[in-house]
């Protein structure tokens, strides 16, 4: 039997789901490309010269992520998670693991350890109100959230508060294009695994440069992890304690050296 007009199959259901869809995505499309546009310049500019700048975005991330996770699970049916201390207890957490940067042991364990520990107590007991039924898979849910987005969420600050912390999420999430000019081939490294290198003043090398990075995503990926191990590598407080100390041993040993070699006679043919 042939399918009448007003008949619709489920292919044709798809389709119109998929229609809508696509013409919501394409009215949102300039919002979306303004949005990613100015959280790239917020990311960049804080990490350049306000760090707890930041810390803000991470927490309001943290915060937003909480939310759609929350939503998720309800959607799924998987359980409804105390929203509020949960969202609230991440916010805390990400500001302690700011504060906790550079810290003992022991205080870190005050700064994220902590906030963790009473956003769980007060998540459980906020989940008492409803009662009992469903109380083991609401409160799954409001402990997946703190283990999840809030535990993730505190890194990106504790790394933030570090010492070039900067420098490191920075190396983490910036693909680098430098011209060969100054220190910035010392920094970066002429190999091409921690950025690309192009020649000073030559604006189609550089844009090649940039075009090649963006068309490709393993690229980029390698490149941002390759800086990352480089900052690490040179530029820790470790490595340059280290280098400075390597710096001056040598100059010791070439002092001595050459006070050794005026103590000496000179030989003669």
């Amino acid at each position: 039997m042939e399918q009448t007009r007003d008949e619709h199959s489920p292919l044709d259901d798809a389709r119109d789901a998929v229609d809508r869809v696509n013409a919501k995505a394409g009215r949102n499309l300039p919002a979306a490309i303004s949005v990613g546009l100015l959280l790239i310049a917020w990311v960049v500019l804080s990490l350049i010269y306000f760090i707890p700048g930041f810390v803000v975005l991470v927490i309001v991330c943290v915060v937003f992520g909480t939310i759609e996770l929350h939503r998720a699970l309800l959607v799924h049916d998987r359980g409804t998670s105390a929203i509020v201390p949960v969202a609230i207890g991440g916010a805390l957490t990400s500001i302690g693991a700011y504060f906790a940067a550079g810290r003992t042991a022991e205080d870190a364990i005050l700064f994220i350890l902590a906030p963790m520990a009473l956003t769980s107590v007060v998540a459980l007991g906020w989940r008492l109100r409803g009662g009992p039924v469903n109380y083991v898979r609401d409160a799954s849910s409001s402990l997946l959230g703190i283990a999840y987005v809030t535990l993730m969420g505190a890194f990106l600050p504790l790394a933030a508060g570090e010492s070039h912390g900067n420098l490191r999420i920075a190396a983490m999430i910036l693909c680098v294009v430098a011209s060969d000019v100054g220190a910035l081939a010392e920094v970066v490294g002429r190999d091409g695994r921690a950025g690309v290198l192009v020649p000073a003043g030559d604006a189609e090398a550089l844009a090649a440069a940039i075009r090649a990075l963006l068309g490709d995503p393993t690229l980029r990926v390698a490149t941002g992890m390759a800086g990352r191990e480089r900052v690490l590598e040179r530029y820790s407080w470790a490595a340059t304690a280290q280098a400075t100390v390597d710096l001056y041993r040598t100059a010791i040993a070439d002092a001595a050296t050459e006070e050794v070699a005026e103590g000496l006679p000179v030989a003669s043919c």
